[in-house]
C-alpha cells in the first residue's frame, strides 16, 4: 500500500508540474543564461564548451531544446547548453616558396583549411607554392581558409607537323597549337610541290614553351619564262674585226650557234645567216638564270 501511494504521489507530481516557454539562452553570458533558466523553473546544465569566432568567451552558443516561439516544456526540465570559449585565433605561416605537401601540412595543422589552385608559372618550379591569399603573421581563426597558388611548371605545347601544309593552313595550325609565327622564309625544292612548308624549326611532336615563336619556310618553284635573244651578227663580227663580204664584194654567209646553258636553241637550218644581219631573233623559256652563248663561225 505504501508503495502504491509513493507511485500515485509521483504521478500527481509530474501532472501536476506547469507547462513553462523555454527561454531564448543564446548569445547571452552564462551567468544570466543560468538565471533566466532558474526563473522559469528550469534546471541549467552545461554540456560542453566550444571556439567561436561570433559568439564572445563565457557566452551561450546553442541550447537544447532549442528556443522556439510557443515551445513549453515542463517545470524541472533541464536546459543543456554549450559555453562558448571564444575566438581560437591562429596566427598565418609563411608557406610561399614550400612544397605543396609541406604548406598544406603546415596550415592544417593550425586547424586552417586549403584550397589549392594550379597555375603555370614560368619562373617557379612545378609544385611549389607562388601566393597565399592571407599574409604570413595574419591572426585569423581556426578553420578559415587559406587558399595558395601552386606552380604547375612552364606550360609546354607539342609542336604540329607542318610540312606538306600550305602557307596558310600552317599557320592555322600554329596559332591553334600555342605556338607564335616569327618568320616566313622561302626556299626551293623540286621534290614537293609548289607553295607548301618545306622546313619548320621545330621538330614535329616535340614539346616546346607555349608561346614559343616558330620559322618556317615555303617552297617557291621557278616558274619558266617565255625569253628572246636579238643576235647583231654584223656587230659582232666588225668588234672582232671579221669581214662580212666576200673578196668579190658579194654578202657572206656565216654560221651562228647560239647556246642557253649549253644547249642550242636555232634550229641546224636556221644557223646559216648573212654576216650582215643585224636582227637574228631566237626564243627560248626557262625557270632560272641562264648562261648565253652566241657562237659564230
Amino acid at each position: 500500500t505504501s508503495s502504491v501511494m509513493k507511485t500515485t504521489q509521483k504521478l500527481l507530481n509530474v501532472f501536476s508540474k506547469k507547462d513553462v516557454q523555454i527561454p531564448n539562452l543564446v548569445g547571452k553570458e552564462q551567468t544570466q543564461a543560468k538565471s533566466e533558466a532558474n526563473e522559469s523553473k528550469l534546471l541549467f546544465a552545461i554540456g560542453g564548451e566550444e571556439f567561436s569566432k561570433d559568439v564572445p568567451a563565457g557566452c551561450i552558443i546553442s541550447q537544447q531544446p532549442p528556443y522556439a516561439e510557443n515551445f513549453a516544456v515542463k517545470e524541472g526540465s533541464t536546459i543543456t547548453v554549450v559555453i562558448s570559449k571564444g575566438r581560437n585565433l591562429v596566427e598565418v605561416p609563411k608557406v610561399v616558396g614550400k612544397k605543396v605537401d609541406e604548406a598544406t601540412t603546415e596550415l592544417e595543422a593550425l586547424g586552417l583549411k586549403v584550397t589549392v589552385e594550379e597555375e603555370y608559372n614560368k619562373k617557379v618550379e612545378a609544385g611549389y607554392v607562388t601566393e597565399q591569399s592571407i599574409e604570413a603573421k595574419t591572426e585569423i581563426d581556426a578553420g578559415e581558409t587559406v587558399v595558395i597558388k601552386v606552380s604547375k611548371g612552364i606550360e609546354t605545347v607539342l609542336v604540329p607537323d607542318l610540312i606538306g601544309k600550305t602557307e596558310d593552313v600552317a599557320k592555322d595550325m600554329i596559332k591553334e597549337s600555342g605556338l607564335k609565327l616569327r618568320y616566313v622564309y622561302t626556299d626551293v625544292d623540286e621534290t614537293m610541290p609548289d607553295g607548301v612548308v618545306v622546313y619548320q624549326e621545330f621538330d614535329p611532336n616535340t614539346e616546346v614553351e607555349k608561346d614559343s615563336y616558330i620559322n618556317i619556310s615555303i617552297n617557291v618553284l621557278p616558274t619558266e619564262k617565255k625569253a628572246t635573244i636579238v643576235v647583231n651578227v654584223k656587230s659582232l663580227l666588225e668588234r672582232k674585226g671579221k669581214p662580212t663580204t666576200n673578196e668579190d664584194g658579194t654578202d657572206k654567209m656565216v654560221r651562228v650557234d647560239i647556246q642557253v646553258n649549253e644547249k642550242s636553241i636555232l634550229p641546224e637550218e636556221q644557223q646559216m645567216v648573212n654576216a650582215k644581219t643585224e636582227s637574228l631573233v631566237a626564243e627560248f623559256t626557262n625557270k632560272s638564270w641562264v648562261n648565253i652563248k652566241v657562237l659564230i663561225d
